[in-house]
């Protein structure tokens, strides 16, 4: 026979009502009620109410109450751990950052000729359709000032461990169970990041900490109430009420209702007429299997800081060809202590001492930090007697343009 599955009785219409509580350890699995096929008689066993539900399309069915305490086994090395991810903060470092790095003297900065300015700012022209070509044409130079701007680049590859316990249906297969061993710290379990530098997730069954358990839920029982039909099976009709007849619009007389015919009654459509749905938390196999979950994140921290002239937005020089100044790459970085440009080294001692601060609960892995120069010339022209600034930066030769005298939209006219 089928063990009974009990039900408050001081609230029939709450299919997940708080029953008695499932033994610790898992027992064998009793032989359970197939519900795949429709049935006209319920198969539930537990206490319904006295009357049908309404026929209710919205009915959503209520959340599962958190697991109890002793769901989970004892593990010395995670006492105290709950479902929610909680950090586990890594060891203290051991190595020593090195002794500062010199970047040495910055290069001159290539030439750039009247003409070639001149070519760089006419490409740019051509690219906008409602610029006037005029000035790039008959513009005259009054002169070129050249300059560097510096973009200073600093990466922090750092790791970062949670645990948590988990529990998901049991379906039989092998377990590391806690009897087999001592479970390892969570920093002690041996994780490679796949790629340094790059952003990656993985979860990992921390080894010796499996246990099997009965069903919390349903006290592994495998099924709980319907929460459309709360376990009779049957619904009121919504088109005659549940009176099981109707009156024709046209003849007034009083006819069996079509949908249900005559009945008041139709099978409920979410458990097929069972009255029991499969459980929601163990899936209908009335074990779970509960195991400790790590969670290991490896994020790439960048920051970067340029000097430029003011006139000229960062974003530009960000994307710009340049001339790569000094590269290093090692577990920690020490700033740039020797340049030809005291604000290089400023800007470097500011983001290595933030990186050092910022992220306690992770590890560091790995450091690296870089120096480009981007050459920037300011060029300064007169157009009818107009005088007006652009600059040409990167080897690349790219445009800012924003005093261009000919910046107009369509349907406006170009003088």
């Amino acid at each position: 026979s089928q063990p009974a599955f009990h039900r408050s009785l001081t609230d029939l219409s709450n299919p997940y009502a708080p029953r008695p509580s499932a033994p610790s350890v898992a027992t064998p699995r009793a032989s359970r009620p197939t519900i795949a096929d429709p049935v006209d008689t319920p198969t539930f066993q537990g206490e319904v109410p006295d009357y049908d539900s309404n026929e209710n399309s919205n009915a959503q069915p209520i959340a599962p109450a958190p697991p109890p305490d002793d769901l989970f086994g004892r593990v010395p090395a995670y006492y105290g751990l709950s479902t929610e991810e909680t950090p586990q903060l890594p060891p203290a470092p051991t190595k020593t950052r090195p002794m500062p790095s010199s970047a040495g003297r910055c290069p001159p900065v290539p030439g750039l000729s009247r003409a070639e300015a001149q070519r760089a700012l006419q490409a740019e022209v051509s690219r906008h359709t409602c610029w006037g070509k005029g000035p790039a044409t008959d513009m005259r130079f009054a002169n070129i000032l050249s300059s560097h701007a510096f973009h200073y680049e600093l990466d922090t590859f750092t790791e970062r461990r949670s645990a948590q316990w988990c529990y998901e249906p049991y379906r039989g297969e092998p377990l590391d169970l806690i009897e087999h061993g001592e479970a390892p710290g969570a920093w002690d379990v041996s994780v490679p990041p796949p790629e340094l530098f790059k952003d990656s997730l993985r979860f990992i069954e921390v080894p010796h900490t499996c246990s099997v358990k009965n069903c919390y839920h349903c006290v592994a029982f495998g099924r709980v109430r319907c929460h459309r039909c709360c376990g009779r099976g049957k619904l009121k009709c919504a088109d005659c009420a549940g009176r099981g007849h109707a009156t024709n619009s046209k003849t007034g007389a009083r006819e069996a209702c079509p949908r249900c015919f005559g009945t008041g009654r139709r099978r409920c459509t979410v458990c097929l007429g069972h009255g029991q749905v499969n459980c929601p938390v163990c899936a209908g196999i009335g074990q779970l299997k509960t195991y400790v979950r790590l969670i290991v994140a490896w994020r790439n921290h960048h920051s970067d800081h340029i000097i430029e002239k003011p006139e000229l937005p960062s974003g530009l020089i960000r994307t710009a060809r340049g001339t790569k100044l000094f590269e290093e790459e090692s577990f920690l970085v020490s700033p740039i202590s020797e340049f030809s440009d005291d604000t290089v080294c400023v800007a470097s001692h500011g983001l290595v001492s933030r990186h050092a601060t910022q992220w306690v609960q992770e590890k560091v892995l790995r450091q690296r930090h870089s120096l480009r120069s981007v050459p920037v010339y300011e060029c300064s022209c007169y157009y009818k007697d107009q005088l007006f600034r652009y600059w040409v930066f990167g080897l690349d030769s790219q445009v800012h343009a924003e005093e261009y005298p000919a910046r107009v939209c369509c349907g406006c006219s170009i003088s």
